[in-house]
């Protein structure tokens, strides 16, 4: 079973900011494909098990990102 998600990603401001999004999402446990479009500044996210909204937030901000809940 796949889960999908859409999240809306703050602080995104050029092509290096959509390959780090993508780098460190695709490094969470579970996660099996992310893409993320800088114009809307939306991530896609396809896992095998659900992932808490939390996380994800908090991998962002790591990076200096957030999530516009």
């Amino acid at each position: 079973m796949s889960y999908k998600m859409e999240i809306k990603i703050t602080g995104m401001s050029c092509e290096h900011c959509v390959k780090k999004v993508k780098e460190v999402l695709s490094k969470i446990d579970g996660v099996k494909e992310v893409s993320v479009d800088l114009s809307s500044a939306k991530g896609y996210i396809i896992s095998q098990k659900e992932i808490p909204l939390s996380l994800i937030k908090e991998v962002l901000e790591k990076e200096g990102y957030g999530i516009k809940e």
